[in-house]
């Protein structure tokens, strides 16, 4: 009975105690990168339930809500932070520079956003 509980322990120590310490850390690179789009598409949440908000305070479809220059300008800036943490995560090169032209798309579409607005 003893055989199979020392050979357990033993199994779970060699590996507790033999895997070098950089396995067991976090990888900073990672959550930083991974974190950037799951801002953005946090930052896309929030804005669509500002946007459902109001349009039932003022008792409005959310559609005419959310074609708004302030709700449309802030869906393209976190499309575009949404491309620059797909950018930094991708590894591909083909991969980052389909990202990246979306991110110049974004960028471009908020330019002519604050430019109509003025």
């Amino acid at each position: 009975m003893a055989s199979w509980k020392t050979a357990i322990i033993d199994r779970v120590s060699r590996y507790l105690y033999e895997k070098p310490l950089t396995e067991n850390m976090i990888n900073w690179w990672n959550l930083f990168s991974n974190s950037i789009w799951i801002l953005a598409i946090a930052l896309v949440l929030a804005v669509f339930s500002i946007a459902y908000c109001q349009a039932q305070r003022e008792e409005e479809k959310i559609s005419t809500v959310l074609n708004s220059p302030k709700h449309t300008l802030m869906f393209n800036i976190s499309g575009a932070v949404f491309c620059l943490g797909m950018v930094v995560t991708s590894n591909q090169w083909g991969e980052i520079g389909l990202w990246i032209f979306l991110t110049v798309m974004f960028v471009i579409q908020v330019w002519i956003v604050k430019v109509k607005k003025e």
